[in-house]
């Protein structure tokens, strides 16, 4: 299999694997603050999320989303 004129497919995969590299180390840096808001979403919504099933009766997926928009908005 021939390469393009000027292209190296060796360079090109260690500047891809270069960049799969920093994304990763993106994704870990997140990965607390990630964890963090995940287990104070629960307490924070936790109240309004048993509201919204009540009205509901449980149903919808897009109960949590409204949950979390009455919490934004809740004034501090």
């Amino acid at each position: 299999m021939s390469s393009a004129a000027g292209f190296d497919p060796r360079r090109f995969k260690a500047l891809e694997r270069a960049g799969f590299d920093r994304i990763a180390a993106r994704y870990a840096d997140g990965a607390r603050l990630h964890a963090t808001l995940a287990d104070a979403l629960p307490a924070a919504v936790g109240a309004e999320l048993e509201a919204y099933r009540a009205a509901d009766g449980g149903a919808g997926h897009a109960m949590p989303a409204r949950a979390l928009v009455a919490v934004a908005r809740r004034p501090s």
